[in-house]
Order: structure tokens, then C-alpha cells, then sequence
């Protein structure tokens, strides 16, 4: 009983109403945390789907936008006499790390050929503020690989820096304009390095 109670302690839901995206390869839909735990969230949404969907989470919060891999545990269906008072939606179980390399880890394509040119400085710095501080960066290319994909990509930096390969997750596919959007992974040290650049 001790052990039960520590459990529900350590999943203790706070009530936090934020935006919530998500996707997959068969859907896209968008709606606002209910609460939220260490284990998982509710999201308020018209959109019902089954137990067991696998999604993508784009969590946009004040200090910036997260990004979760999650599995359907819960659909609430309320009738439309009570939908003012009670929230229909997903019950989300949040996926640890562990779960997820297992899950949709696929190899990092070596020479895959991404690249972007950074060498302006305020094109850096205009990218660096805008993608790559919040952990993201939109990369170009007419071949994109598949989404959950780990590349490497080669940034292009002013003189006399040279350039930097980073490693990210393809979370996007774009098609107008053709590229991807990357879940940057290493983030510490390359925030520190093109901070030092931008503000040298």
C-alpha cells in the first residue's frame, strides 16, 4: 500500500493549461494541456483517437517549446450536456527515453549531404535567436529523409570559425519550402559556441 501511495505521489497531476501539437504520419491535431504529471498529460481536444496511437508532442511553454514522444492511455468522451464543465480529450503517457530508442531509433545517415550557410553574421544570429536556442532548426533540402531519422548537419559559420557538424531527430517534413525540421540533440555545447561567436 506504501509503495502505491509513493507512486501516486511521484504522478501527482498539476493542472497547467499550455498548446499542445501533435502528429503523426496519419494526423496533425492541436489542443491545451488539461493537467499534467512526471508521467504523462491530458490534452483538451475534439480529436478522438484509439488507445495505444503513438504521437509526436510540440509543448510550447513561456520558457520555450518542448517536444515528447507519447502513446494514447486514455480517450474521455463527455456528453455534450456536461462539455461545459468536463473537457473531452487524450489521457497521454509520456514514453522515457529508454522506450523511445527502442521504438523509433533508426540509424543516422552518414553523409547525408545537409548542410546550411551561417557565414552572415546576422543570418547566424537571426537563426541561432530564432530555431536553434529553442532547440530546433529548419534545414533545407529536395531529399528529405524520413521523420525519426538522427542526421547530421553541417552549419556553415563566419570566418575564421570553420564550420560545426550538429546532430538532430527529423521531426517535420516540409514540402513549400522542401526541407525538414530537427529536434536538435548535444545542445549545451553548441549554444555555448555560437553565443560566443554572435556576441564576440
Amino acid at each position: 500500500m506504501s509503495a502505491k501511495r509513493d507512486e501516486r505521489r511521484r504522478s501527482e497531476r498539476r493542472r497547467c493549461r499550455v498548446q499542445v501539437k501533435f502528429w503523426n504520419d496519419e494526423l496533425e491535431g492541436l489542443g491545451f494541456t488539461g493537467d499534467i504529471s512526471n508521467r504523462g498529460l491530458f490534452i483538451e481536444t475534439t480529436q478522438a483517437l484509439a488507445v495505444g496511437t503513438r504521437l509526436h508532442l510540440e509543448i510550447k511553454l513561456e520558457t520555450g517549446t518542448f517536444y515528447a514522444e507519447g502513446v494514447v492511455a486514455r480517450l474521455l468522451k463527455v456528453p455534450r450536456t456536461v462539455q461545459s464543465v468536463m473537457k473531452r480529450g487524450l489521457g497521454v503517457r509520456i514514453l522515457d527515453l529508454t522506450e523511445v530508442i527502442r521504438k523509433v531509433s533508426t540509424p543516422e545517415i552518414p553523409g547525408s549531404g545537409l548542410e546550411i550557410d551561417l557565414r552572415d553574421l546576422s543570418k547566424l544570429a537571426t537563426v541561432y535567436v530564432r530555431d536553434i536556442k529553442r532547440g530546433g532548426l529548419f534545414v533545407p533540402t529536395e531529399k528529405p529523409p524520413e521523420r525519426d531519422t538522427t542526421v547530421t548537419v553541417r552549419l556553415h559559420l563566419p570566418e575564421p570559425h570553420g564550420h560545426v557538424d550538429v546532430r538532430g531527430v527529423v521531426i517535420h517534413v516540409m514540402e513549400n519550402p522542401p526541407g525538414i525540421g530537427i529536434k536538435l540533440l548535444d545542445m549545451d555545447q553548441l549554444r555555448g559556441k555560437l553565443a560566443l561567436i554572435i556576441t564576440s
